[in-house]
């Protein structure tokens, strides 16, 4: 059931084992059987109001959580007796696309208090880290009196794939693997084999800062990154002295999109006969990056570029 508006004058609302209570509207008191599931929000946001709600055992909280840690649903309860969360909870995280590292906001109780059964919630299941979220940590808390119960989570670096079978744009979730957008420092972007031999066209609607490229299109498929925002390659792991890779296996491909170095970066052209062509300008922020060329392949600059330190190919040169 799905709730929009108000169902506070109809008293108790009882969520049957399987069912699902889901919505940014308002009910009583929520009775949940065993298997029952509360989803707070209308695709991914909004808040469900509850005078009391008691979840248990093989009972279910599901939640979207977003790209910021102000887009998911929120569960807000107002009664006296408060949320009671029971040993066997499992909280269902969807992706939302590629998380934010921070703290999401799950249930704000403002009547009474938030009851813990499962010690800290140590009996919780959350089943998604290696499907959604890989190396993602959820760590569970309580703050301001017992009021709110947050989840912090600790997203790693992602190297994801380009999934979708064609081009598009950058910021669309699901032409990305795991649905999760690459976009902070520290993630790195790999263009494979879903293309198959066509050439796709990827807008970069937004500016991003990643930390490495991969293009290995085995099939045959070539890659045109394309637009006016910026694509900073860029790590804080490392010095910005070492160098960052871009990392060819074949094809021909286009970046055309500026480029602003933050660490020097090596591009390893490792297939002979493949070529990368950047045709967006590259600076530096006046920082003095190099570039360095290395493999069988072939590099083509044809942008105005401004970074200011050397480069540099370790192809050796043809024999005589």
């Amino acid at each position: 059931m799905t709730v929009n508006g108000s169902l506070l004058s109809s008293g108790a609302v009882s969520v049957a084992g399987s069912a699902t209570l889901s919505g940014a509207g308002s009910v009583g008191n929520v009775a949940v059987g065993v298997g029952g599931i509360v989803a707070p929000g209308l695709s991914g946001a909004g808040t469900l109001t509850m005078t009391a709600c008691t979840l248990g055992s093989n009972d279910g909280l599901i939640y979207t959580l977003g790209t910021d840690t102000g887009s998911n649903g929120l569960l807000t309860v107002t009664g006296a007796s408060g949320l009671t969360l029971n040993t066997g909870l499992t909280l269902n995280v969807t992706s939302g696309g590629h998380l934010t590292s921070g703290t999401y906001a799950l249930a704000n109780v403002t009547g009474g208090t938030i009851t813990d059964n499962s010690s800290n919630f140590s009996g919780w299941t959350v089943p998604v880290t290696s499907s959604y979220y890989p190396g993602t940590s959820f760590l569970f808390s309580k703050i301001n009196g017992n009021k709110q119960l947050i989840v912090t989570v600790t997203a790693p670096a992602f190297n994801v794939a380009w999934s979708g079978t064609s081009g598009g744009n950058w910021d669309t979730a699901a032409n990305w693997q795991y649905q999760s957008i690459p976009t902070n420092s520290g993630d790195s972007a790999t263009f494979g084999n879903a293309i198959g031999s066509t050439t796709a066209t990827i807008t970069m609607n937004g500016s991003r800062t990643l930390s490495g490229l991969t293009f290995s299109p085995a099939t045959g498929g070539s890659y045109l990154i394309t637009g006016t925002d910026t694509l900073t390659l860029s790590s804080t792991s490392i010095a910005s002295t070492a160098s960052l890779s871009l990392n060819m296996y074949g094809g021909s491909h286009t970046i055309a999109v500026p480029i602003v170095l933050g660490n020097n970066l090596a591009i390893a052209n490792n297939v002979s006969g493949s070529q990368l062509t950047i045709s967006g300008p590259i600076s530096d922020n006046s920082s003095g990056k190099n570039l360095t060329l290395g493999g069988t392949g072939t590099l083509i600059l044809t942008g105005t570029n401004t970074y200011g330190g050397h480069t540099t190919s370790t192809i050796p040169p043809p024999s005589r």
